[in-house]
């Protein structure tokens, strides 16, 4: 139901929401009703010293599952403290709070209408204005409306003071090009983000691993970019910095993000073997970090290496999981992706009447995603299964869209395969 501006949230709901995100709806809620009997917590009525009481419970039952998630767990059930009433705080910060909260919850577009309340009310300073801006980016990203998504990660740097925030918003402008197809302009406002990190205090622990946080982003973001760009050895180059400091800071989860970036380099050049060991690592990493959408997008990227050695079966379990992911995130582009998967492994299979299927699904999903990389991926794919099964006037019709889908935009390996791929067939 949705909020009205002036209306609290039910913390409860919240909590719930966040355990059932990461543990699974019957666990999750299992874990938190022990923990509220065990230290005889009212769920319902909850106030700040319990809240506290029930973070660290719930941080013991489920640290066995992994730290680094239980940690993550500990501190959105301690965020919820800010969304108890207090009638000392400013009515903005009120807003941005509960913003914070129905985000998490998947409530994206309410979440956009409070920061955009929030900031007509505004009345904190330039950085706080500046987050509040690149929650909106992100919440754009999300929904993949990627010009909003760069225009707001813009507002936010004119806004900000702070190095370290300048070089996260920048990476989310270089992300929001990439995905729009402005690879060039990508990788250049990428590198802009290092003169950033440069100047990054480093007088104490916490802010000297900021700092390698925000560089390690940049690099996988680049790698990303290198990749399309059809520079391999580059690609992997950034993607291995990028791993070396996840991992030398014990963050599986992005680290196993970058693994399947990585994974994607060796699978377009045909390395299978090794691209699906990457992925497997991949999956297994977020998976046990609790970063179940990448969990979900490296599994459908190594369903589609797996149907490049024949496993199709496999490569369809590895679709389902990945389909109830998306869903449950409502992400249009990972549900496209899924689908042209599927397409791949029925092609695989030769089962072309269900491979086309999928594939018009994929296609139907992602025309409203303004990612035309992705779009062309897909419409590549079906051009194969099509004059795999002889229908290469078809084919070659998949192949002209792919190549007016990309315009004039600098070349991409998916749009220098589309184009020799076209030569061939005609």
């Amino acid at each position: 139901m949705k909020q009205k501006s002036g209306e609290e949230l039910n913390v409860s709901d919240y909590l719930t929401k966040v355990m059932e995100s990461s543990y699974g709806e019957r666990l999750g809620r299992s874990i938190i009703k022990r923990q509220c009997d065990v230290n005889d917590i009212d769920f319902d009525r909850l106030d700040r010293r319990q809240l506290r009481i029930l973070s660290k419970g719930v941080y013991d039952a489920i640290k066995l599952f992994g730290d680094e998630k239980a940690e993550t767990v500990r501190q959105k059930i301690e965020d919820a403290e800010k969304l108890l009433p207090d009638a000392s705080k400013e009515e903005w910060r009120r807003k941005s709070d509960l913003a914070d909260a129905i985000s998490e919850m998947g409530r994206l577009k309410d979440a956009l209408e409070l920061y955009g309340s929030a900031l007509e009310d505004f009345d904190g300073t330039r950085d706080e204005k500046a987050e509040i801006y690149g929650k909106m980016g992100y919440i754009y990203q999300r929904t993949e409306d990627y010009e909003k998504c760069e225009e707001l990660y813009k507002k936010a740097l004119k806004e900000t003071t702070d190095r370290g925030a300048k070089a996260r918003f920048i990476d989310g402008i270089s992300s929001a090009l990439w995905r729009q197809g402005e690879h060039k302009k990508a990788l250049e406002t990428a590198q802009g983000a290092f003169e950033h990190i440069d100047k990054m205090p480093k007088h104490a622990l916490a802010l000297e691993r900021e700092k390698q946080v925000r560089k390690a982003a940049i690099y996988r973001g680049i790698g990303n970019i290198q990749l399309d760009l059809s520079d391999k050895k580059k690609a992997i180059e950034y993607c291995k910095k990028a791993i070396d400091i996840y991992e030398a800071m014990g963050m599986k989860g992005p680290a196993g993000s970058v693994y399947n970036n990585m994974a994607r380099v060796y699978e377009d050049y045909e390395n299978f073997s090794t691209a699906i060991n990457y992925y497997e690592k991949g999956v297994d990493l977020c998976k046990e970090s609790g970063h179940m959408f990448m969990q979900g997008w490296s599994s459908f990227n190594l369903a589609s290496a797996l149907c490049e050695v024949g496993r199709a079966d496999e490569a369809l379990e590895r679709c389902h999981d990945a389909q109830k992911i998306m869903e449950a995130f409502d992400h249009s582009l990972g549900r496209s992706r899924v689908k042209c998967m599927e397409g791949k492994a029925y092609k695989v299979k030769g089962y072309y009447d269900r491979a086309d299927e999928c594939f018009q699904e994929s296609l139907q999903f992602i025309k409203d995603s303004k990612a035309p990389d992705y779009e062309e991926i897909t419409l590549l794919e079906y051009a194969r299964m099509l004059h795999e099964n002889d229908r290469t006037g078809k084919a070659v019709d998949m192949l002209q869209r792919a190549i007016e889908i990309h315009g004039d935009k600098q070349e991409t390996i998916t749009s220098s395969r589309v184009k020799k791929y076209l030569e061939e067939l005609k």
